[in-house]
């Protein structure tokens, strides 16, 4: 079963570092402003989550510096 955007946005406040949580709470109010889908908004949040589960606590977005951090996720 798909997962609800409601759902998607309650683990956003469960990402490990604080920075990235305003983060991702700033990117979701921009895409609500910008009309985007559900569906978008839903599919957008479930990544970029992901991604900040995946480097954890001890980083955040700004520590992103080059291309092969990403590509290692």
């Amino acid at each position: 079963m798909p997962q609800m955007l409601t759902t998607t946005k309650g683990k956003i406040s469960r990402v490990p570092n604080t920075i990235n949580w305003s983060i991702i709470q700033e990117f979701h109010r921009y895409m609500q402003s910008s009309n985007c889908s559900e569906r978008n908004q839903n599919n957008n949040l479930k990544a970029i989550i992901a991604f900040a589960n995946f480097i954890g606590p001890d980083a955040s977005f700004y520590d992103i510096d080059s291309r092969e951090q990403i590509l290692c996720y």
